[in-house]
């Protein structure tokens, strides 16, 4: 056992009625902000293509927004956590209350951006006089069933953002099926190491090999099941009411832990190579930023424990930054193809001024039709919970409850 083991509540005690909706308001406007961060970091690659002498994409920028993605994923650990945490280690609902619940948050809202990119895939295929091909039909089949992520060759195709999705729900699996009951029976410490072990298998072997770039699965990230680990522990820790949790939550430094891990991943950003730009690469990088959102997570929960909020937390509660986090999910889904969209109208003879008004024109695009998505297949399936708790939060810059996702 270790120390982080986990406190259920004792036998026959029911948690108290709302004591498992737990939803931290500035959490949006960190998905919103990332989310922006990411959007501006693809429009920055389309204009590398288009003008690679006007607009040169540094490998650093993409190494970056790859650990911004992560930072995604410890969140997502950090959100669906809190809920599980507050109810003993258990799914309230159990197993398939959790799996509807999640199919109805994630499903609608990305199929829905797949009937958008698929013909603005078509679209740019026929600007650019191009056949469609066997390969993208099996793309398209592929991202339809979402098992795009296992094809190095595929999981980037049609919509790239969307990989990353459907790496999430293959976690979504094994958090219920692998992560919990490894919490609940071993503690945190051994869950985020089998984590990390399970997902950084095909790194090992690709290594064994002497492959480094395209070994089977390496652009499928799966050790980004160990971040979510990350982000469910930490949430646990933010909640947990033992007294010696409690203490260590006050008083370890972890400000000063962010910090540390913010460096090392500045450190590897500034180092990396063009080689280092395939995902099967960037693990070492992925867990840093990952340990650096935790740490900070752990810095803001300490802040509220103390009656205060973190410079961090007050940014994050921005009434822009959390707008744009109530369609975050959409937006990610959909900027791509937006993107894409502009660019394919581009010419050669265009100028750099331009080319830039079109990048930022595909942004503002990109938004408007997020917000669309949001409106009609994503806000629907949230939990009434979960929307009370998005309006309150542009109500207020005070952190506020709500439901989890």
């Amino acid at each position: 056992m270790t120390e982080l083991q986990v406190h259920a509540p004792p036998a026959g005690i029911a948690p108290a009625p709302d004591a498992n909706r737990a939803f931290l308001a500035y959490l949006e406007g960190a998905r919103g902000f990332f989310g922006l961060l990411i959007c501006v970091l693809h429009v920055w690659y389309r204009l590398s293509i288009l003008r690679p002498l006007s607009f040169p994409l540094p490998e650093h920028l993409a190494v970056l927004g790859h650990s911004f993605v992560g930072m995604f994923i410890v969140m997502s650990g950090y959100v669906l956590g809190l809920p599980v945490a507050k109810n003993g280690q258990r799914l309230r609902g159990g197993l398939t209350t959790f799996a509807t619940r999640r199919a109805r948050r994630i499903l609608p809202a990305y199929y829905g951006a797949l009937a958008i990119a698929i013909p603005i895939s078509l679209f740019v295929l026929a600007r650019s006089h191009e056949a469609v091909t066997l390969r993208w039909i099996k793309s398209s089949l592929l991202h339809l069933l979402m098992l795009h992520n296992f094809s190095n060759g595929l999981i980037e195709t049609i919509d790239s953002p969307m990989w990353s999705v459907a790496v999430e729900c293959d976690i979504y699996v094994l958090f219920p099926l692998v992560l919990i009951p490894l919490a609940r029976r071993f503690g945190f410490v051994p869950m985020i190491v089998v984590g990390f072990v399970l997902g950084l298998v095909p790194t090992l072997v690709g290594a064994l090999r002497g492959q480094f770039e395209h070994y089977a699965l390496s652009e499928s990230c799966f050790w980004y099941i160990g971040l979510f680990a990350l982000g469910y522990a930490a949430a646990n820790f933010s909640v947990d009411g033992r007294p010696h949790v409690v203490r260590r939550l006050k008083h370890w430094p972890w400000n000063r832990w962010t910090l540390i891990f913010t460096i090392l991943v500045l450190v590897a950003v500034v180092n990396s190579k063009p080689n280092e730009l395939w995902h099967g690469s960037l693990w070492l990088t992925d867990l840093c930023a990952g340990l650096a959102i935790s740490a900070q997570f752990m810095a803001d929960a300490q802040a509220r424990a103390n009656g205060k909020l973190t410079w961090f937390e007050r940014f994050l509660l921005l009434r822009p930054l959390l707008f744009l986090g109530t369609f975050s999910y959409s937006f990610y889904l959909v900027n791509f193809p937006v993107i894409d969209a502009f660019a394919s109208f581009v010419g050669p003879n265009w100028s750099i001024a331009q080319v830039f008004a079109a990048g930022t024109a595909s942004i503002l695009a990109a938004l408007v039709v997020a917000y669309a998505l949001y409106r009609v297949l994503e806000r629907p399936f949230l939990t009434a919970y979960r929307r009370r708790g998005d309006a309150a939060s542009l109500r207020s810059h005070r952190p506020a409850a709500a439901t989890g996702d």
